[in-house]
């Protein structure tokens, strides 16, 4: 059966003439976007795309269908919005993908406050990754999501990224460091043996840019891309890594790290949704009570600067 999501690829490569350049516009990957067009053509019995030196090329019958699949988007988008109109009432289900752990999104205090006003409000949460959720949201998998990382520049008239918060990244390490590190400047720990996030997570981006500030790349020890993984592997000694500030002062309580006293850097956490779903009732009342609690529920207590 034909997709909506498949529709999208088609149209984007269509109009940007390269898969690289379509997969951006629909935040997904290139072998996605590739599939999608290759799944279509088996759909339709057509060849849609020859390749060229230039790049991706409309074959005659590509060039026929291209307008009707534009004008079924438009018409999906349309009757998206004219159904939302119609609803006097928030209520069915909404799907947010989830990026981290729940208490630090304050899920359960934005949970509590549209079940009090909205009871007939079905929210399901889905539990990604950051670099995942805005393919997740173009497709229409999920209604919207929360992220880490800088998406500014990734904004456009399709796709929104709502700022939340800007959260302190801190260096945590095994507790037997617990001298060395207070006493270590970024410069020192940047020599000691390092867990990091695959190439895919903003952390990684963040890490990145600090170690080029300094011209040095990190004494790799270990990847993974679980945040509970990172704080196992540097409380048993394997090095040094980058976790959000409200785990790191966790862990530290417990005894299980230690954490050097600086800031290492910070990443902005936001929520990504289509822009043409930003006033439906639903992502809308979601996106209010987010905003509502984030301002309500921000630390009391300054962080300590950042160290470069």
């Amino acid at each position: 059966m034909m997709e909506l999501y498949q529709l999208r690829s088609f149209v984007a490569v269509a109009r940007e003439g390269a898969l690289t350049r379509a997969a951006e516009k629909v935040y997904a990957s290139q072998s996605a976007v590739s599939g999608h067009i290759k799944s279509l053509e088996d759909e339709l019995g057509v060849h849609l795309f020859r390749r060229t030196a230039k790049g991706m090329e409309l074959t005659p019958a590509g060039r026929q269908l291209l307008d009707k699949a534009a004008t079924i988007l438009e018409t999906a988008e349309s009757l998206t919005r004219e159904a939302a109109s119609l609803r006097d009432e928030v209520r069915g289900v909404l799907r947010v993908s989830v990026n981290t752990d729940f208490s630090y999104l304050r899920l359960a205090s934005i949970g509590r406050r549209l079940a009090a006003r909205w009871p007939e409000l079905e929210v399901h949460y889905l539990l990604t990754q950051s670099h995942l959720t805005p393919g997740l949201v173009q497709s229409g998998e999920v209604d919207l999501g929360f992220l880490f990382g800088n998406w500014s520049h990734k904004a456009s008239e399709d796709m929104r990224f709502v700022e939340l918060d800007t959260t302190p990244l801190r260096i945590i390490g095994p507790v037997d460091w617990t001298e060395q590190l207070a006493k270590a400047d970024l410069q020192e720990i940047m020599h000691l043996p390092w867990i990091t996030n695959p190439t895919t997570c903003p952390h990684f981006e963040v890490t990145r840019r600090v170690f080029a500030e300094h011209n040095l790349s990190p004494k790799v020890a270990g990847v993974t891309d679980s945040e509970d993984v990172l704080v196992e592997l540097a409380s048993q000694g394997m090095g040094v890594t980058v976790v959000k500030e409200s785990d790191a002062l966790t862990h530290a309580a417990a005894g299980r790290v230690c954490m050097w006293p600086h800031v290492f850097s910070t990443l902005p956490l936001s929520l990504a949704v289509l822009s043409q779903r930003m006033q439906e009732p639903a992502p809308k009342a979601f996106l209010d009570e987010a905003i509502a609690v984030w301002k309500e529920e921000a630390p009391a207590t300054p962080h300590s600067s950042c160290a470069r």
